[in-house]
């Protein structure tokens, strides 16, 4: 299932011109999103109110650079997306080997995505040129609308959470992760 909801984040961030570079930028926000997620983790093993407090702090500061970045905003989707999935929903046991592992699962779902994205919609040769051209991308910080979009994304991780606990869903986390990574 992890491996499931990366390939579909990333289908709904990108457009379907990867390449092995882009997966391999992918796999790099995974990373950086399992070693906060699971850092996270280990500060608060037993403290759930805090860590997930911490966590949608991280998670908003992430998709609020997302918006703000003026180019391939997958590296910190899947960053924000990441530090939720190794969250086990506060089950303390293994939380190392179960954070590690859907962190595995995550990079298989980018190499998949990687490798499906290039034999199955392979790039013309007349716009492989354009892709290898060094493009200029920027932040634009503290613009309002992409501070409304971070708020926005607090408040769904927030009011998600709310839904997670007060109905006892079971596997009901990934409520949390799928509505605060689609928001």
């Amino acid at each position: 299932s992890t491996a499931s909801i990366t390939v579909m984040i990333i289908a709904t961030a990108g457009d379907v011109s990867s390449s092995v570079m882009k997966g391999f930028i992918r796999v790099i926000g995974t990373l950086i999103g399992a070693i906060i997620g699971i850092t996270l983790i280990s500060l608060f093993p037993q403290d759930r109110l805090i860590y997930l407090f911490l966590l949608s702090i991280f998670v908003t500061m992430f998709l609020y650079i997302a918006r703000a970045y003026r180019g391939d905003k997958t590296i910190f989707m899947l960053s924000a997306m990441t530090m939720m999935i190794v969250f086990d929903a506060g089950n303390v046991d293994d939380v190392f080997i179960y954070g590690v592992d859907r962190t595995l699962m995550s990079i298989l779902g980018i190499v998949i995505y990687t490798i499906v994205s290039i034999y199955l919609f392979p790039l013309p040769v007349n716009n492989q040129k354009d892709v290898s051209k060094k493009q200029d991308f920027e932040f634009i910080w503290f613009d309002i609308e992409d501070l409304k979009g971070a708020f926005i994304s607090f408040l769904i991780f927030w009011l998600s959470v709310y839904v997670w606990i007060e109905f006892n869903i079971t596997e009901g986390f990934y409520i949390v992760v799928l509505a605060t990574s689609l928001s």
